[in-house]
């Protein structure tokens, strides 16, 4: 068994982007890794692209249909046999050091599940960081996780049966990271271990209201978990979608807040502790 599985769908991306992608990977400094690249069934033959990478690492697949990013990242994630998968898009490009750095904070810190990294936008140059420690409170208020640079363990993933949902269609990674951090601990490094590819023009207005549904939907999902009273659940979401829309970090940080219980810090609402919120060591 390799330590990493590089797990990347490939759809209808221009091959100058495909190959600086793949080039990433078979660039790494840490070289214990297969690269299995899922094709979903693209209009554009990539096959001569992938085959011109004599490298042994490489693992090749295609779909005979199209099935879509989440269906294919499914896949992908029955097909790794690493201990850990490494996510890419095809689009992006890895640093060289990026795979022997997660791989390194993996191995020395059992508890953590999920990391991911800050990283670079390569349309403005913007260093991109979010938390280093990340807790339910953290995703609440959205996405801290950027999905291209993410490293989990695959046995807790597979554990847990975290998948992605289909039904989602823009936030897809938000979505299930909402459900992971019921179960399992996240982190980001502070390091840049990505750069990240953004086509603004090609976000209409209706995907953009597509992608604002959708972060409701997972941020009332969220809300709902912490409680099975509908009381409490309606006036919950009310308070957290009032503080949220008048920006009023003062009334979140007084509805969600750290408190020492025992020798212990946990997250708690409204003074007490949540449904699935995982401790925090001191």
């Amino acid at each position: 068994m390799c330590k990493v599985s590089v797990l990347m769908p490939v759809y209808n991306v221009k091959e100058e982007y495909l190959r600086a992608a793949i080039e990433s990977i078979l660039n790494q400094s840490f070289s214990d890794f297969e690269f299995v690249i899922l094709d979903d069934n693209s209009s554009i033959s990539i096959d001569h692209i992938i085959n011109s990478y004599n490298d042994k690492r490489i693992k090749f697949y295609k779909n005979s249909s199209n099935i879509g990013i989440a269906e294919s990242r499914n896949k992908l994630m029955d097909l790794a046999k690493g201990e850990y998968a490494a996510l890419m898009d095809n689009d992006d490009i890895s640093e060289t050091n990026r795979l022997s750095k997660q791989v390194e904070f993996l191995d020395n810190n059992p508890d953590i599940s999920i990391i991911s990294s800050a990283y670079e936008r390569l349309t403005d140059k913007k260093i991109v960081k979010h938390p280093v420690n990340v807790r339910y409170f953290d995703l609440l208020k959205g996405c801290v996780i950027a999905h291209p640079a993410v490293m989990f363990r695959i046995k807790d993933l597979r554990h847990y049966k975290l998948k992605y949902n289909p039904n989602f269609i823009c936030s897809q990674d938000y979505e299930l990271w909402s459900r992971a951090i019921r179960f399992l601990k996240m982190a980001n490094l502070p390091d840049v271990l990505l750069k990240y590819r953004i086509f603004d023009e090609s976000i209409t207005q209706k995907k953009a209201q597509v992608a604002i549904d959708e972060d409701s939907r997972i941020k009332q999902n969220m809300l709902d978990f912490l409680t099975e009273d509908k009381h409490i659940q309606n006036n919950l979401k009310t308070m957290f979608f009032y503080a949220e829309s008048t920006r009023k970090n003062t009334l979140l940080e007084n509805i969600f807040s750290l408190r020492n219980i025992g020798n212990r810090k946990v997250l708690t609402i409204l003074g007490v502790k949540i449904k699935g919120e995982i401790d925090e060591k001191p």
